[in-house]
């Protein structure tokens, strides 16, 4: 496995990996820490968020809560590296520092790592 170095940081593993959702004809990837299906969860606790190269993907509430208090980087397998819109494995999250502002979804950066992200405990 390969864990960032990075000091107050922390890779959590994307339960929903293998999900995707279709809304009006477009799929969605799913990003969830809680459940490992987005059937899990009621319609309502999903928001669609726009990234920074305007790419839609679907986030549970609680998850981008959890995000929202960190820089957040979407991690993806190598293996995946040729596909459109890989899989999201996991999340790196990097804590802010005190006068650092939030960032919006659009922010958020996709990075490659090799297969293997285990869950946090």
């Amino acid at each position: 496995m390969k864990m960032s170095a990075k000091k107050n940081s922390k890779t959590i593993k994307n339960k929903c990996v293998r999900a995707k959702i279709e809304i009006e004809g477009i799929q969605y990837r799913c990003i969830s820490f809680f459940v490992d299906n987005p059937t899990k969860c009621d319609e309502k606790d999903w928001s669609i968020f726009t990234m920074k190269d305007d790419k839609q993907i679907l986030i549970d509430k609680l998850t981008a809560s959890v995000m929202a208090e960190c820089e957040c980087g979407f991690l993806t397998r190598d293996s995946d590296k040729d596909m459109d819109e890989p899989p999201i494995v996991a999340v790196e999250m990097i804590m802010f520092e005190e006068d650092t502002p939030p960032h919006s979804p659009k922010d958020v950066e996709i990075n490659v790592v090799e297969d293997g992200v285990e869950d946090v405990e």
